[in-house]
């Protein structure tokens, strides 16, 4: 999976995400964005569900991740919502999902696989 959260998150053109505002989280200033409606994501990649298996119709109709990055784009954290309601309000479907980034940007070395034992044939 790349590291990149705006290609993981399928963001991949300006016009689908938009800077809210800054906000402090735990004592960091960090830009808050969020996705807009030109966002068409694939709500059970980002659920980790599937989300085919909801009946008819109830698949989430309004999707919306909110981004947290600091001020030279490091990603901190994000959050994903799913939500599919009822007439009267009544959430039918209610997904949320967060995401924590940790050393994102730092290498990381990766080792030569090696063969594993495997049992022998009877």
């Amino acid at each position: 999976m790349s590291t990149c959260p705006f290609l993981v998150f399928s963001i991949t053109k300006p016009e689908m995400i938009q800077l809210v505002e800054q906000e402090t989280k735990n004592g960091q200033v960090l830009n808050h964005f969020q996705t807009t409606r030109w966002w068409a994501p694939d709500p059970s990649r980002l659920a980790l569900a599937d989300i085919g298996s909801l009946s008819p119709g109830l698949a989430p109709d309004v999707n919306v991740l909110d981004l947290w990055a600091t001020a030279d784009g490091l990603p901190i954290s994000a959050t994903f919502s799913g939500t599919n309601s009822a007439s009267d309000g009544t959430k039918l479907v209610d997904i949320e999902v967060s995401y924590a980034f940790d050393q994102v940007g730092i290498p990381v070395s990766i080792g030569t696989p090696e063969p594993s034992p495997s049992p022998s044939k009877k």
